[in-house]
């Protein structure tokens, strides 16, 4: 499997954890992850932070490191463009 459909895969597999995590990303990021088409699950808190689910979070690990955005393995980062923000869970 490589790309969208792992990421897929990795969401279906994750759809009922229950866990949710918040990011603090900044603004004009929460807007990019809200406009997305994939992962469902993210949802905005305040103007500048986001929430995700498990599924949406398992989604954005398996992105490749060079995309615009991924989560790290241990689900306490955010990258944007190689710029970490910090995410914790709910």
């Amino acid at each position: 499997m490589r790309g969208p459909e792992r990421s897929r895969n990795a969401a279906y597999l994750a759809r009922n954890d229950p866990r949710t995590y918040v990011a603090q990303v900044g603004e004009h990021n929460a807007e990019w992850l809200l406009s997305l088409d994939e992962p469902s699950g993210i949802t905005r808190k305040g103007k500048a932070a986001v929430t995700l689910t498990a599924a949406a979070v398992a989604y954005m690990q398996q992105r490749p490191y060079l995309h615009d955005c991924h989560i790290n393995a241990a689900i306490t980062q955010i990258f944007f463009e190689g710029e970490p923000y910090p995410v914790s869970q709910c």
